[in-house]
């Protein structure tokens, strides 16, 4: 025969456990506080990484400010408040076993889609050697290009090197352009179809570039400011991260 108090405590017992939280949730629990720091850790990890790389004059966080709206491409300030020039770049080396470098059709159509849809105000091929074939032909008589010598090789931790495939010195070169003259990096493969909505994107934004993955971006199409921040650490990664041959 059961008393009433150990009845009771009974009772208590079983509604205690009930409420307790099972093995399985404290388990989920445990993994989403791990979780959670390693994001955060990743996080400032990340941003502690970013802000070692050299901020170039007259710099600001694009991801927080805007862009003002009397600046220029270039990140200057015009006297009429209008914008400066928009710069379109392509960039094309001389494979090794070539003896020329001719334009193919298909390059021919991504600048003609550039010209109608984007209108940037000048457009400059760099490279090694000066492309030929009717279709270089064509571009120069319209007076849609121009022609920028650029070496192949890049000083890279203090020397001369030259990266082990030609699309990341490529990659490599359209930063050094970006950095140095402002405006728009493009593949060939990149054809606009609505590019008149480009360029108030890039009014108001110190960078432009494509989502690769999470942990990256990608140069198939780049733009921004002389003084953007992630144009310069964006390049400076290319230190760490590019191993040159010997």
């Amino acid at each position: 025969m059961c008393n009433s108090a150990s009845l009771g405590q009974s009772k208590w017992t079983r509604r205690s456990k009930q409420n307790w939280p099972t093995q399985r949730t404290r388990v989920l629990a445990a993994v989403g506080v791990f979780i959670l720091f390693g994001a955060v850790w990743i996080l400032v990890g990340r941003s502690q990484t970013l802000s070692q790389y050299d901020e170039p004059e007259g710099y600001t966080h694009e991801w927080i400010l805007p862009r003002k709206k009397n600046a220029s491409i270039e990140g200057e300030t015009t006297a009429d408040g209008t914008s400066e020039k928009l710069y379109l770049h392509y960039v094309r080396f001389k494979p090794q076993d070539a003896k020329v470098l001719t334009l193919r059709f298909l390059d021919y159509l991504s600048v003609v889609s550039a010209v109608q849809r984007l209108k940037p105000d000048d457009i400059f091929i760099h490279g090694d050697v000066e492309p030929t074939g009717t279709y270089w032909e064509e571009l120069k008589t319209q007076g849609w290009v121009k022609y920028l010598y650029r070496e192949k090789n890049f000083t890279l931790n203090g020397r001369q090197s030259t990266l082990e495939h030609i699309f990341h010195v490529s990659d490599k070169t359209k930063l050094d352009i970006l950095v140095e003259y402002g405006g728009i990096a493009i593949d060939w493969d990149v054809y606009f179809v609505r590019g008149e909505r480009i360029r108030p994107v890039f009014h108001n934004h110190r960078a432009v570039t494509c989502y690769e993955d999470e942990f990256g971006y990608n140069l198939g199409l780049a733009g921004g400011w002389k003084n953007s921040r992630l144009l310069h650490a964006w390049r400076r990664s290319y230190q760490a991260s590019a191993a040159p041959i010997n």
